[in-house]
């Protein structure tokens, strides 16, 4: 028999507390760009997804490492301060207290 923790409330960073989607969006387009990916097929497919995986479908063979990816995770991290709460997040997490919720993401460990 399985069995679970209660009484608490696990969230995805990614659009449930924060809205990420312009700031992922314009690194990818800008990454891509560069490297002469077609970006509007890029976008379709970088959401909820690793960035190596991304990186392996769509970028060229000498970008297919995990420095070249952690290297954008990096990046990525430092353009959080373009992140937006969604509208309630905090109100959620208050309403909930302290060590009642937990933060998940598709995110690299960068």
């Amino acid at each position: 028999m399985t069995e679970f923790l209660k009484g608490g409330v696990i969230f995805d960073i990614d659009d449930m507390l924060f809205d990420t989607t312009a700031c992922v969006e314009k690194s990818w387009r800008t990454l891509g760009a560069k490297y002469g990916v077609d970006v509007d097929e890029l976008i379709k497919h970088v959401h909820k997804r690793s960035t190596i995986n991304i990186v392996k479908e769509f970028f060229p063979d000498n970008c297919k490492t995990d420095a070249f990816a952690e290297k954008f995770d990096k990046n990525l991290v430092k353009a959080t301060n373009r992140y937006h709460a969604v509208p309630g997040a905090y109100r959620a997490m208050d309403a909930l207290g302290l060590g009642a919720w937990g933060i998940v993401t598709s995110s690299s460990k960068a």
